[in-house]
């Protein structure tokens, strides 16, 4: 299947080193992200082991429209109730970068009417909406007039590993600090310092990195969790392999801050 992993600008590279590494193939740099391929193996580990990735997606088609008609009609054509059931939930994000629409979020309305109105149609019901925890999170993205639409497999953004319970006024987010990392050329044998630390983000994610523990391995839920092709038996095999790889060794890493309140957080 096809898969796009975002990024922060500057870290495709390496977020690409790290998709070759988890069997990804077909690798394409793009804007801010990653374009690949790859089976639900691949797509599995990259929501638990890529550590510069933000979200995972699954494109599902793309076309042109100029105006709302078009958009709508072309939306409602495409075969939704092979994605998700009636009983399944569902949300729309919209992105836009045009001259043709003005308003994400009424662009987003459209798009769910499109697909409620399809199934409608069809059943003479409807899927419910939820903003919360939507077993499909779906993405359109419109610049000029190409439309692109994703699902999102990942559900909440994959920096939020799990781990922080309190963090600082501007804590550096997890993904661009274990960028830094790895960008660094660090060996994860040398002494890693961190002079600024805040509240520990940079050396959290350097042991996670020098112990080999996937980023998100300990994450409650993802939103691929809820598809219906969703294979437990393979992404509980995954998991387990995953903590059989962490390595229990010493290294060190030093944190230290000029505000005391900082290195309480970071503890």
């Amino acid at each position: 299947m096809k898969l796009i992993a975002k990024t922060f600008a500057g870290l495709e590279d390496v977020l690409g080193q790290e998709i070759a590494a988890i069997g990804g193939f077909n690798i394409i740099k793009i804007k801010r992200g990653i374009a690949f391929e790859g089976d639900h193996e691949v797509l599995y580990r990259a929501n638990l082991c890529l550590r510069t990735a933000i979200r995972i997606y699954i494109p599902l088609f793309e076309f042109k429209a100029a105006n709302e008609k078009i958009l709508y009609n072309t939306l409602k054509s495409y075969p939704w109730e092979e994605l998700f059931t009636l009983k399944d939930t569902f949300m729309v994000e919209s992105l836009l970068n045009t001259k043709f629409y003005n308003n994400s979020q009424y662009i987003a309305f459209k798009t769910k009417d499109a697909i409620v109105d399809r199934f409608r149609e069809k059943y003479d019901d409807r899927p419910n909406i939820d903003k919360v925890q939507p077993g499909y999170r779906i993405q359109i993205h419109i610049y000029q007039d190409a439309v692109n639409i994703s699902i999102d497999t990942s559900g909440r953004p994959l920096f939020m590993r799990g781990y922080r319970e309190e963090g600082l006024e501007a804590p550096i987010n997890e993904c661009l600090a274990a960028g830094l990392v790895l960008m660094s050329g660090w060996d994860k044998n040398s002494p890693l310092f961190d002079v600024m630390c805040g509240s520990g983000t940079i050396p959290i994610e350097a042991a996670m990195i020098a112990s080999d523990m996937a980023p998100n391995l300990y994450r409650p839920h993802f939103g691929f969790e809820k598809f219906k092709d969703f294979d437990a038996v393979l992404f509980n095999k995954i998991k387990d392999e995953l903590k059989l790889r962490i390595q229990d060794k010493s290294y060190l890493i030093y944190a230290t801050d000029m505000q005391s309140k900082a290195i309480d957080t970071a503890k």
